[in-house]
């Protein structure tokens, strides 16, 4: 099995370790309303709803989720009799041989409460080029380390006497990198050659790292793991469609997939791009004085007639509202707001928006009567790429709400959130200078 082909296989059974979730049964009948496609089994005192994005089979490799004793709660495993006796243990792929073949198996165990009996398991046919290329692989991988490290100290003696120049400059690059501290800088070279040159622009570089460096590398981290899954599964597609002459139905199959994961990926990154933008600063976006209330008026005119999931929108603005900002965050910020309340709206409800001047201040609430949020995810609603959870089938990038109050931070506003699940949503914003 190509490398690539083996990463996927690992990399679907723990993105399905994320498909579960243990609901009560009060839970259980409020998410079967909710999530029709989404699966249900019993167990213990409540219910495993299992999202129907969970993956039984992709390719040939097949992926279930199982009981500590071995049994097979769902899921698909063509070669259950043989694999009933190999026990699930630990997060290592393994190879078993049976006649039919050898395959390879990766077990999972979930964490969590109501989680730790359970696992996923999966299970991949090895063809026998393939299982000689893995033992060949694992021999090979014994000696690369020994490998590396001669390379290395073969080219450490060779270019330790062509690096003593610029001595200095790396002692102080150590310190910052040993030290984690990037407010240190190189110090002046002694000289007006290329190396002075060259710690003068390492400081400027210093510079801009120490205000981004934190930012960036969780946003990184954060933007990496949302796609990781759509990549992956169009890959696995496109390997699959190219690995052999196929159907016309299952070409078309596996350009659905690529389509909807592409989708995904597209508005990931268009909203990425985006909050990467206003991390870079109020420069990218002028202020001026404009009419706020023209501004959510007809943004909430426009989008009335959309009648989402059949959701009315009422709005009640008060006029003459003129507030300093840029129009075009503004409305991209009460936009988000809708498109959110839309998407957490309950079929036929109503979502209200109210703009009012009390004092000296600005208010701006936008009210729903969807499903509401739960009290413990208050805290987290507006961090990057989070998602509440109590309805998973619904697909977002996670990073709308924190468009939204990074909008309104550099508007020097304030946003607040109440919620009750069931009953809905509100969210108030307050910008606290105007101008009259």
């Amino acid at each position: 099995m190509r490398r690539t082909t083996r990463n996927y296989f690992i990399s679907a059974v723990e993105e399905n370790t994320d498909k579960l979730k243990f609901l009560s049964p009060t839970e259980a009948d409020m998410a079967k309303l909710m999530d029709t496609d989404d699966i249900f089994i019993h167990y213990k005192d409540g219910y495993l709803q299992i999202d129907d994005d969970f993956l039984m089979s992709l390719n040939d490799m097949e992926f279930g989720l199982y009981a500590a004793d071995g049994s097979l709660l769902y899921g698909k495993n063509s070669i259950i009799r043989e694999t009933y006796q190999v026990k699930l243990s630990g997060s290592h792929v393994f190879s078993l041989d049976i006649v039919s073949g050898r395959y390879l198996i990766y077990d999972r165990r979930l964490s969590g409460k109501n989680f730790s009996e359970l696992w996923i398991r999966g299970i991949a046919p090895l063809k026998e080029t393939t299982s000689q290329l893995i033992d060949i692989a694992v021999y090979l991988a014994a000696f690369l380390p020994f490998l590396i490290i001669i390379i290395l100290l073969c080219g450490y003696f060779a270019a330790k006497g062509i690096i003593r120049p610029i001595k200095k400059i790396e002692e102080t690059t150590t310190s910052i990198t040993d030290g984690n501290n990037l407010s240190l800088r190189i110090s002046d070279t002694g000289g007006r050659d290329e190396l002075a040159a060259l710690s003068g622009n390492f400081n400027k570089m210093l510079d801009r790292l120490e205000t981004s460096f934190e930012m960036e590398k969780r946003f990184a981290s954060d933007a990496s793991h949302e796609l990781r899954t759509p990549v992956s599964v169009i890959l696995a597609q496109a390997e699959f469609s190219l690995e052999k002459e196929r159907q016309p139905e299952e070409y078309v199959d596996s350009l659905e997939v690529i389509k909807r994961q592409g989708k995904r990926m597209n508005q990931l990154i268009g909203n990425m791009l985006s909050y990467t933008r206003l991390e870079q600063r109020i420069d990218n976006y002028p202020f001026e004085k404009l009419d706020f209330s023209v501004l959510v008026s007809d943004l909430c005119s426009d989008m009335t007639p959309l009648r989402i999931n059949d959701i009315s929108l009422e709005y009640n603005v008060e006029s003459g509202i003129m507030i300093n900002g840029n129009a075009e965050l503004l409305a991209r910020m009460l936009q988000n707001l809708l498109e959110n309340a839309y998407k957490y709206g309950r079929q036929g409800g109503n979502t209200k928006v109210i703009l009012s001047l009390q004092g000296n201040n600005v208010k701006l609430l936008v009210e729903d009567d969807g499903i509401g949020i739960a009290e413990e995810q208050l805290e987290q609603i507006f961090d990057r790429f989070f998602r509440v959870s109590n309805k998973s089938s619904i697909t977002g990038s996670g990073l709308g709400l924190s468009i939204v109050k990074k909008i309104v931070d550099m508007h020097g506003g304030n946003i607040d959130v109440s919620s009750r699940e069931g009953l809905g949503t509100t969210f108030t914003i307050t910008f606290s200078s105007i101008i009259r």
